[in-house]
């Protein structure tokens, strides 16, 4: 150990001086012990001797100094902290990334059902197709073609027989469809009445070739003649008069041909073509009849 002086310049009033310090000189050894023991701390120590040594000229820059370094030191020890952390937690955040690409994995779309509009045309889907032909959906029948597209004011021809679909695009079920001055009748199946008879309303009702409805018209079947009206309905224990003659159709609307006809307590012949004789003569069995102007 020795003794070195050093000089220190302080102010006396208007005056500078010089002061003589003493101070102890530590061995070389063991200020290399010292060094070697504070090793880890060295950058702390230069930190803190660079300031102690500025705060030798002033007091109040000292204490300002050694204010702002112990933050740093406490920043230094916390962001050690924090890179710990962010290891040890960036397996959680991993996890959940995973997580949340699951999450949103895309489900299987839903097949198209029922009924769908494109381009003003309806369709209809089960189980994600278009159907096509005839489809009763919902107790009522309707008609699409092959493209699935549905028929509207559409006759359809299938299997001999005729279909109507109506304005709604519903199959016409047992009911009349009027059209170019005609009449047609459409059964309970949906097929148009052809060459047939439809009974209703207590009348006869004749549709011919095409499902035309015969009106004011005459109807030859069974070696008889028949007559229906300008309603269509048949003729039946009536009177016909046209062509300046009279006619009669009887029971079943048969036309009575060469046959007598008692009413009102007279009696009546019509002649084989069916009209009644008026004022004209009859001879059968050896005798001669004469029927007056209305027939009698």
């Amino acid at each position: 150990m020795g003794i070195i002086k050093h000089y220190k310049m302080y102010k006396k009033g208007k005056n500078w001086c010089y002061m003589a310090i003493a101070t102890l000189a530590v061995a070389v050894g063991t200020l290399s012990i010292s060094q070697g023991v504070n090793a880890d701390t060295a950058d702390s120590t230069v930190n803190t001797t660079s300031v102690t040594v500025a705060s030798q000229k002033s007091h109040d820059q000292t204490t300002d100094v050694a204010t702002e370094i112990t933050p740093a030191t406490q920043n230094t020890s916390e962001t050690a902290k924090q890179e710990d952390q962010a290891k040890s937690t960036t397996p959680a955040d991993q996890q959940s990334l995973v997580a949340s690409k699951v999450a949103v994995a895309p489900q299987a779309a839903t097949p198209q059902s029922g009924w769908q509009t494109d381009n003003g045309s309806s369709y209809y889907y089960k189980d994600g197709q278009k159907v096509t032909g005839q489809q009763n959906i919902n107790g009522k029948n309707y008609y699409f073609n092959d493209q699935g597209q549905q028929q509207k004011n559409y006759f359809l021809n299938q299997s001999n027989h005729t279909y109507y679909f109506q304005a709604d695009g519903t199959r016409l079920d047992d009911g009349f469809y009027n059209n170019w001055g005609h009449t047609y009748y459409f059964q309970k199946d949906g097929t148009r009445l052809d060459n047939g008879f439809y009974n209703n309303w207590g009348h006869t009702y004749y549709f011919g070739q095409g499902g035309v409805r015969l009106d004011d018209g005459f109807y030859n079947n069974w070696g008889h003649t028949y007559y229906f009206q300008k309603d269509g309905s048949r003729l039946d224990n009536g009177f016909y008069n046209n062509w300046g003659h009279t006619y009669y159709f009887g029971q079943g609307g048969v036309r009575l041909d060469d046959g007598f006809y008692n009413n009102w307590g007279h009696t009546y012949y019509f002649q084989k073509d069916g009209s009644r004789l008026d004022n004209g003569f009859y001879n059968n069995w050896g005798h001669t009849y004469y029927f007056g102007n209305d027939g009698a």
